[in-house]
């Protein structure tokens, strides 16, 4: 998904495969590192089983600086 589809998409949630390409990472990557280190992400997340759910406004508000 990029930057601009994530911001005028509808959805409430996305998920790490939705993130990826704006961070520049790889999904697992990400995926990890909420597992391991969840404080130290930036942004508000969930894990639900192994599914990761960001809520889509925090991920463009924590991206914008706001």
């Amino acid at each position: 998904m990029t930057w601009q589809e994530l911001k005028e998409s509808k959805k409430l949630f996305v998920t790490a495969d939705d993130v990826s390409e704006v961070l520049n990472c790889d999904p697992q990557t990400l995926r990890l590192a909420v597992r391991e280190k969840k404080e130290l992400v930036g942004f508000n997340c969930s894990m639900i089983g192994k599914t990761l759910r960001i809520p889509r406004q925090a991920f463009i508000k924590w991206v914008e600086g706001s």
